[in-house]
């Protein structure tokens, strides 16, 4: 596996205290500590409370679908993860490990993060586990309202916004080939941005879908439960990462 095909966005404010700068795991790359949202490269950040269990699955698991695909998306998105009631420092949760390995995902060099509003602020699209740690991440930085979903309901409205749903999402699926197929960074950011928007559209416009429906709440503490966990954390992160990789590489809706 190559050096640059995993890139994960840790809170600038770690960054000076990674050591070698590094964001832990197989593939890491050096971290570019660039000031407020960037530009070009496009950061996704999965929250639960204790960045233990469901946003650590989110992460990781994200990072083995991007790690097992070729393209544009695969090279240039930073993948990360928070909790709103983190403490930092802390290690995964055991049974989490353990799903992971079973899903041939890394689990090397991870301690949890706490969530704040400047990582909120620096991510171009936040993912979590349940509507509560949605709209926590949203008390903290209200601007990025249209940026921040939980998991499943990013994957259910990209959904309904690539069906065109009442006339919804046709914009964002008007993909320019030289915006992000040719590995611009910049064109990836762009396109992937777009859809993030068109999401965020959709919001009110579809089936009404009870908040609790979209939630991945903690699992209680038995391996069978985090295995059903993972499942449906999976399930989410694929919907919703599949989407923007297939616009993005392959042009088309």
């Amino acid at each position: 596996m190559s050096e640059h095909r995993l890139r994960s966005r840790q809170p600038i404010d770690a960054v000076a205290e990674a050591p070698g700068d590094l964001y832990g795991g197989t593939g890491a790359v050096p971290v570019r500590p660039i000031g407020g949202r960037s530009p070009v490269a496009f950061r996704v950040l999965y929250v639960c409370v204790h960045n233990v269990c469901r946003s650590v699955l989110a992460e990781r698991l994200a990072r083995s679908y991007l790690a097992n695909r070729q393209g544009a998306f695969a090279e240039h998105v930073y993948v990360g993860s928070a909790g709103t009631r983190a403490i930092p420092g802390q290690p995964m949760h055991p049974y989490v490990g353990d799903v992971l390995r079973t899903r041939d995902a890394d689990i090397g060099d991870f301690t949890s993060k706490r969530l704040t509003a400047r990582l909120v602020m620096e991510s171009d699209l936040v993912l979590a586990a349940t509507a509560e740690e949605r709209d926590r991440a949203i008390s903290m930085a209200p601007a990025a309202l249209g940026r921040t979903f939980t998991i499943c309901e990013f994957a259910r409205l990209v959904g309904l916004a690539e069906r065109g749903y009442e006339g919804f999402g046709v914009d964002a699926f008007d993909h320019d080939e030289n915006e992000g197929a040719d590995g611009s960074e910049g064109g990836v950011a762009r396109t992937a941005g777009n859809i993030v928007h068109a999401a965020h559209q959709m919001r009110g416009q579809g089936p009404y879908v009870p908040p609790v429906t979209d939630d991945i709440p903690d699992p209680p503490p038995t391996r069978e439960a985090f295995e059903k966990c993972a499942d449906r954390v999976e399930k989410g992160v694929w919907g919703g990462l599949g989407l923007i990789r297939r616009v993005i590489d392959h042009g088309d809706r």
